[in-house]
């Protein structure tokens, strides 16, 4: 509740930039809300936020956003293999968020998302690896989905997305999908990596 504020002072007053203080927050099932952002810089490095069910960061209606290294994982998190509905890292409505250096452990359902407004933002050395405990026995991980269904997930955007030098290991549908919206995959050196079905 005290980061949540915090952001939201920072917006209403117009603030350049934003410090995360590095440390652990748990928002359990609430959603770390930026919205109506324009031209705030968040760096958010040594920041890891704690999520539960269908919580994540969620943008919205915000533009000339620079957010950066934050590490998002969730908690007592249920397991299916369709996902439950929700987005971990969400833009809606948005234009020229450029967000990088960030870490996403595991994901209920998408990854990462931008639905509708401007488009145009950049999403840069994102990681969404497979780390999870091996199963001494069989050798393979005992989540092969930390990341149940899409990686990146684009709709309704105006512009174009660039995704560069980023990494997705262990997401359970496809790495990039862009539905009716004028986006391009621009990852130069990113590795896609997906266990066999």
């Amino acid at each position: 509740a005290e980061l949540q504020a915090q952001v939201e002072t920072a917006i209403r007053s117009h603030a350049a930039t934003f410090a995360v203080p590095a440390g652990a927050y748990n928002f359990s099932s609430d959603n770390f809300n930026i919205s109506g952002a324009s031209g705030l810089r968040i760096e958010g490095a040594g920041a890891m936020l704690w999520f539960s069910e269908t919580a994540g960061v969620n943008i919205s209606n915000s533009d000339s956003l620079h957010i950066s290294g934050l590490s998002i994982d969730y908690s007592n998190l249920r397991r299916t293999r369709s996902g439950i509905p929700a987005v971990t890292y969400n833009l809606l409505n948005c234009s020229d968020v450029i967000s990088e250096d960030i870490t996403i452990y595991k994901a209920p359902f998408f990854s990462v998302t931008a639905f509708n407004g401007g488009g145009g933002h950049v999403f840069r050395r994102f990681r969404l690896p497979n780390d999870t405990t091996v199963d001494p026995k069989s050798g393979r991980t005992i989540d092969p989905w930390p990341h149940e269904r899409d990686a990146f997930h684009f709709t309704d955007l105006r512009r174009g997305v660039t995704v560069e030098d980023s990494h997705a290991s262990g997401f359970g549908d496809d790495f990039f999908v862009s539905v009716q919206s004028h986006t391009s995959l621009s990852n130069r050196t990113a590795t896609i990596t997906k266990p066999s079905w």
